[in-house]
């Protein structure tokens, strides 16, 4: 019997390793590392999807456990990424989105790479899936212009401004430098 299908036996164009034409979608993926394929602009994706043409952040929905407390500098989440415009990604990853700026994408991609957010999910992360529901504690922000945070500087600085912000003592401070993995941009 043949219970696994393939995209093809659907009649759904096949993902090619190579950018085939100027305007195909880059789609990222995760098989046993990161991959990258291209499918034709006009591939039906099983969902409308209104942040296609628009800048968002990406993050794979898995990477261990999160440790929190059993190890010292524990990573908790992958490392997030910008998606650009005519970017996706398979379910294998989140998005967070979509922005109406390259700026106040780059900005949320900072916050998920700041401790502050990565300790608040590892409260809740038990198991290597972070789905959404482990990001319930994280505080919303207004990732333009106009917020109480400073996007600009580097993940260290707005975590800074993050533990000011929300009054922290030097204890809990010294806490999360001790227990969440500094997780710079590259």
């Amino acid at each position: 019997s043949d219970y696994l299908k393939s995209p093809k036996k659907f009649g759904l164009p096949a993902a090619s390793e190579t950018r085939q034409n100027e305007n195909d979608i880059k789609l990222f993926g995760f098989t046993n590392k990161p991959v990258e394929n291209f499918v034709p602009a006009g591939f039906p994706f099983p969902k409308e999807n209104d942040s296609l043409g628009k800048y968002k952040v990406f993050i794979s929905k898995s990477l261990g456990r999160s440790n929190l407390g059993a190890v010292k500098e524990a990573q908790v989440l992958a490392k997030s990424f910008v998606g650009k415009p005519n970017e996706a990604v398979t379910e294998t990853y989140l998005e967070v989105g979509p922005f109406a700026s390259k700026q106040e994408a780059e900005a949320v991609d900072k916050y998920l790479h700041t401790r502050f957010v990565r300790l608040l999910v590892g409260i809740l992360k038990n198991t290597q899936n972070a789905a959404k529901d482990v990001y319930s504690f994280v505080p919303l922000f207004d990732f333009q212009t106009n917020s109480a945070i400073n996007w600009e500087g580097s993940v260290e600085d707005i975590d800074q401004q993050l533990f000011t912000l929300y009054g922290l003592s030097e204890e809990e401070v010294a806490f999360i430098e001790g227990h969440v993995k500094s997780l710079p941009i590259e």
